[in-house]
């Protein structure tokens, strides 16, 4: 389990505290109803035992700074934001942040340029993902970020089931790599379609025919093919064969050899998936 720990300053954003801290809540909540352990503990931490966030809501029960953190137990310092100037928000050189990139709010970006001359600072991005320092554009983008996060240690499915909770779309920075099959043409609130996709990724591996996924979906195979067109542009087939395809490529890229992929992915033989890898590359 992972310790997500919050700094909490006076006049801390309270979006951007209680938008990611309800993604990881809502991931734990989601693995719980698969019978898996929760991957998340949220602890807030301030130089106070309570302060007033940015909107004037008191914040308390506020654990004391550490003098540091277990090396032994995954930690990730979560340090929100606050209105304000950069250099009244950012403080002293942030020399942790020099040969990274690194992105922040559009209207702080070139103060964090000079607060910051060692670091890469991004324009134009949701978040930055630099290894062990992760940055966001603030506010919503925050939840981004989480879901990122909840993506990277959990399950591309784990993060399309909290989006889908959240009603916000699973979308990733510019940065990031394309989206993966697992999380595209899952911006819509289609209940009917969200139960089908949830349950594929839960399970791709298994006879998808589409007696099954209309019986999944509580509709009839005519209407659920009539839903995939209006809210996905595919249709059930194209879109199970571009999710097979993701898991597929994901399981050759981490060095599985193409037997394995097939069964993870649910073909029916290599050569099935050659074709249909080749069909998403088109």
């Amino acid at each position: 389990m992972i310790d997500v720990v919050f700094l909490v300053l006076p006049d801390t954003l309270l979006l951007d505290l209680a938008g990611p801290a309800e993604a990881f809540r809502l991931a734990n909540q989601a693995l719980r109803r698969r019978g898996q352990a929760p991957a998340f503990r949220m602890r807030h931490i301030g130089p106070r035992p309570q302060t007033a966030s940015s909107v004037g809501l008191m914040l308390g029960g506020l654990e004391p700074l550490p003098a540091g953190f277990d090396p032994a137990q995954p930690t990730w310092l979560v340090l929100l934001g606050r209105p304000g100037e950069v250099d009244e928000v950012v403080g002293p050189t942030p020399d942790w942040l020099a040969g990274r990139q690194a992105t922040t709010h559009h209207e702080l970006l070139d103060g964090l340029r000079r607060l910051a001359p060692a670091a890469k600072v991004q324009a134009n991005r949701v978040f930055v993902d630099d290894g062990a320092v992760l940055t966001s554009a603030g506010i919503t983008a925050g939840i981004d970020l989480a879901l990122h996060l909840v993506r990277r240690h959990c399950s591309e499915d784990i993060a399309a089931t909290v989006a889908q909770v959240m009603v916000v779309f699973a979308r990733r920075g510019p940065q990031a790599p394309q989206d993966s099959g697992l999380l595209a043409h899952r911006d819509h609130l289609h209940p009917a379609l969200h139960r089908l996709q949830d349950a594929v990724a839960a399970a791709p591996a298994e006879d998808w025919n589409a007696a099954r996924m209309a019986a999944i979906a509580h509709v009839t195979p005519r209407h659920l093919a009539q839903l995939f067109r209006e809210h996905t542009s595919l249709s059930a087939r194209g879109w199970l064969e571009q999710v097979r395809a993701t898991l597929a490529a994901q399981a050759l890229r981490q060095g599985r050899d193409e037997r394995e992929a097939v069964a993870l992915a649910g073909f029916s033989s290599p050569r099935q998936m050659r074709q249909a890898l080749a069909r998403q590359r088109a």
